[in-house]
């Protein structure tokens, strides 16, 4: 008796734990998605990261054991990595099975550890040369996503609806479980992880600490936690809920081997993909398609090896054939690396998005902040005439390669120097002379020599700032690949800022200068 009661209540005891496990990682996942709806205050975002990360990184841990517990029991395995360079030829005879062509004067291979796999001429290729051609069936698209089994889904959550990059993330991660999936050779050949900035940990990423740029890694890392937490409890939803019943009927399409898989890691990973690789194609309704939308959200297999260099955009979907054509945007000799270029993006973009940062970037800008203190004494008269201009009392400003100093910068700065009788006359200035306030001219004023002093001293306060970053990541020992990423884009930053002490410098003589003269 005794014996029969205790084997009862040690199944019903395995159960309970199960429950309880299943309990606590959705408690979990709305945790996350409750941290992350949240407001929080800029000047302690780093605080707010590191809260987050340490959620996240609790949840993956919590997740994991579960899922191998799982393994064990049923004796299957997860999706595991492939090596891209094995799966190459599948891949390229799959593109060619069906349609897509690439020049002779041109080879896919590995060009570098940190730039992974690339185009190289095998034989001099001349600018506007065909370089590929992509048809439309291979072609994955949003369209596809909204026309499979998570169609259901996506017309009963409006995140996914709204999101087509949050739909095409997920459909990513489930295509990799779907045995009869027609992308499974384009599949194996994406990189397993990237180095976008939502693979960084607190040590990687706090050398972007006092540039804006982490302010833009972490409300991405936000955002896609938001997400995934979201995106969690759907796919784990209950059907015993009745508040849950349409959107277990939704879930229930979906193979069951990717909801068992879905876990951060995975969604991350199907977010970069689409970050690297995303364009917006023109977007054709067939069958069950919405057409609320002109452009289809796409990823283009093969055209999306092409590393990234400074040029002209020379990639064009054409209309009549229906496929994505790309041509050199200059010449390129035997054996150089045939790049496109991915438009003109500033390194903070690039790292977080792309997962790289360029060196001499003509693109690069740098968002620096600014501010009127509320306690300054005329306050409400700086910000009466900062009004004017569509300045907020304080803001980032953005410096960049071609513009130096930005026209609402300049304003922002003349109006913080301005003592009461000259603020009071640009209040009453007409539309013709304002317009000539955030203007860089060769003034002689006293204004002008404080403002241009202030700015030139900021930035060397920057500068040092930066000098001490790349000091202290020299006592790394060995630096990981994404800690680097973090100190270029703030050597890149500091290359920027220095511009702008010449600049600064030379405006600041000459309102010396003519005030001597007089």
């Amino acid at each position: 008796m005794g014996k029969k009661n205790r084997s009862k209540k040690s199944g019903g005891g395995e159960n309970d734990k199960s429950n309880r496990f299943r309990k606590d990682l959705m408690s979990m996942a709305a945790n996350l998605v409750h941290m992350c709806m949240m407001n929080h205050n800029p000047k302690e975002e780093w605080e707010f990261f590191i809260n987050v990360h340490a959620a996240v990184e609790m949840f993956r841990k919590k997740q994991k054991q579960g899922q191998l517990v799982s393994a064990r029991s049923k004796k299957t395995l997860s999706a595991s990595a492939v090596d891209r360079s094995e799966t190459m030829k599948t891949f390229l005879d799959w593109l060619h099975e069906n349609g897509a062509t690439y020049s002779s004067k041109i080879e896919l291979k590995q060009v570098s550890q940190a730039e992974g796999f690339g185009f190289v001429a095998v034989e001099t290729v001349e600018e506007r040369e065909t370089l590929t051609r992509v048809p439309d069936k291979v072609i994955l698209k949003f369209s596809h996503a909204h026309n499979s089994y998570l169609g259901e889904l996506i017309k009963e959550q409006e995140m996914l609806k709204r999101m087509p990059n949050v739909s095409l993330a997920l459909f990513l991660h489930c295509e990799k479980y779907n045995k009869d999936s027609f992308f499974k050779p384009y599949l194996d050949i994406l990189p397993s992880e990237f180095n976008t900035t939502l693979y960084f940990t607190p040590a990687e990423l706090k050398y972007l600490r006092g540039s804006a740029t982490l302010g833009t890694a972490i409300q991405q890392y936000k955002a896609i936690v938001r997400q995934f937490g979201m995106l969690y409890q759907i796919l784990n939803c209950s059907s015993s809920l009745p508040q849950y019943e349409d959107i277990y009927k939704c879930v229930k399409l979906i193979p069951q081997a990717a909801i068992e898989a879905f876990d951060f890691d995975a969604y991350r990973w199907g977010v970069s993909v689409v970050t690297t690789r995303q364009n917006k194609l023109p977007h054709h309704c067939e069958g069950g398609d919405d057409c609320g939308s002109s452009t289809n959200l796409a990823l283009v297999p093969l055209w999306d090896m092409f590393n990234h260099s400074v040029g002209n955009m020379t990639t064009e979907y054409m209309e009549e054939t229906k496929t994505v054509e790309c041509v050199a945007m200059q010449d390129f000799k035997k054996d150089a690396q045939v790049t496109i270029c991915y438009g003109s993006r500033p390194n903070y973009e690039l790292l977080v998005h792309n997962g790289f940062v360029m060196t001499d970037n003509p693109h690069d800008k740098v968002k620096i902040p600014f501010g009127i203190s509320p306690r300054d004494p005329l306050y409400e008269q700086r910000v009466q005439l900062l009004s004017k201009f569509d300045i907020q009392a304080s803001s980032y400003f953005t410096i960049g390669c071609n513009q130096p100093v930005a026209s609402s910068l300049i304003a922002f700065l003349r109006i913080f120097h301005m003592d009461a009788d000259t603020l009071d006359t640009w209040l009453h200035a007409d539309a013709d002379q304002l317009a000539l306030l955030p203007q860089v001219v060769a003034s002689q004023s006293k204004l002008d020599e404080a403002m241009w002093s202030f700015l030139q001293n900021r930035i060397n306060l920057l500068i040092r700032g930066i000098e001490k970053v790349v000091e202290s990541s020299r006592l790394e020992s060995s630096p990981t690949t994404r800690a680097r990423l973090s100190v270029d884009v703030r050597v890149e930053e500091m290359r920027l800022l220095g511009q702008l002490t010449s600049f600064c410098q030379s405006q600041l003589d000459q309102a010396v200068a003519g005030q001597q003269s007089e």
